[in-house]
């Protein structure tokens, strides 16, 4: 991304694989928030995870925020099924499915763009909208140590590429994904202090695997735009990242606040195939990304009043604000997220 960024890559970040796998109340009321998230042993755990983000600024090469090519909105919904085989190991899986919405900005907005762009054979940029399934991950955590006050838990799952991919034709057009293949690997903890405070760390891999796509090869490297002539197949192994969260949390009664630091590291992508003498190696320039975010969250639960009969189900709502505040080759953007997890 940066300055010669291809609008259609900046839809990577929706690549959340493992980090909320599935959710439970605990049987334990007196911390009934599951940061380290585990589905109770026997029971089905639903949850509805409703996600809105909206950019039209990015960060270049070199870390500075400057007006995005594509301005873009995701307005989804993550459906999320979990099971407890035991107290200690959880199954589930995650499917996306929402609303996506972009148009042109910045320079793909000047009134030129529409000529040039029909001059090589590309869809007029206009503004789209599309409903569509996005990246589904099958997965597992398994709290491999406990105590009174601490979680370990071992996080593995498999991304599917159920989103499609981007098309060459379409400079604008984002996805619930890249539709590719990859292995998630991460290492959590949660520990409970004194005073109702809490802390959680997180240290996440996301392994790509190889696969095809179809892409316009331009004719520099990053280019932004390729003649209809460089349109062929090639092979893709996107960037491998690395993720860490840093959370601080404080429980007051049936609430809880807390903040949270985001850190994101992706490595370059990797092409593989030539059109016309050019390389796809030109499709690598400003693909690696780092991405900074800080996040404030509240949450409440009905654990208490749920064995008080005084409320019907079991459940946790969270509602948390996450800002983009510096990167390389990334978006700048805005995030809310609202959460409901129900007990079954």
């Amino acid at each position: 991304m940066g300055e010669r960024m291809q609008p259609k890559k900046i839809h990577s970040w929706l690549y959340w694989p493992l980090y909320g796998l599935c959710a439970g109340v605990m049987a334990d009321t007196s911390f009934p928030f599951p940061v380290v998230e585990m589905a109770p042993d026997q029971h089905w755990v639903l949850r509805l995870d409703p996600r809105y983000a909206t950019f039209d600024e990015e960060f270049n090469a070199e870390g500075v925020r400057q007006t995005a090519p594509v301005k873009s909105t995701y307005d989804y919904i993550r459906f999320i099924a979990a099971y407890g085989v035991n107290d200690d190991l959880t199954l589930g899986v995650i499917a996306p499915y929402g609303r996506l919405c972009s148009e042109p900005h910045g320079d793909l907005a000047a009134p030129s763009v529409p000529v040039i762009a029909q001059s090589l054979g590309y869809d007029v940029p206009d503004k789209q909208c599309r409903n569509e399934m996005g990246d589904t991950i099958v997965g597992s955590h398994w709290r491999f140590y406990k105590t009174v006050d601490t979680d370990w838990v071992l996080g593995s799952g498999i991304s599917v590429g159920i989103a499609p991919k981007d098309d060459p034709d379409d400079l604008i057009d984002v996805h619930l994904g890249e539709g590719n293949n990859g292995i998630i690997l991460q290492v959590e903890n949660f520990s409970r202090w004194q005073n109702g405070f809490d802390t959680r760390f997180l240290l996440k891999n996301t392994i790509q695997l190889k696969d095809d796509i179809d892409v316009r090869i331009p004719t520099t490297s990053g280019g932004l735009i390729a003649p209809a002539v460089n349109r062929t197949r090639v092979d893709r192994n996107l960037g491998d990242s690395w993720e860490v969260d840093l959370e601080l949390g404080k429980t007051i009664g049936n609430w809880r606040v807390a903040t949270t630091w985001y850190g994101y590291k992706k490595f370059a992508d990797d092409y593989s195939g030539s059109v016309n003498g050019f390389s796809a190696d030109n499709l690598e320039a400003d693909t690696e990304e780092l991405r900074y975010l800080w996040g404030v969250s509240l949450s409440w639960h009905s654990a208490t009043l749920w064995k008080q009969k005084q409320f019907p189900v079991p459940m946790v709502a969270d509602l948390e604000l996450q800002k983009t505040y510096d990167g390389k080759n990334t978006y700048a953007v805005d995030r809310l997220y609202m959460t409901v997890k129900i007990l079954l």
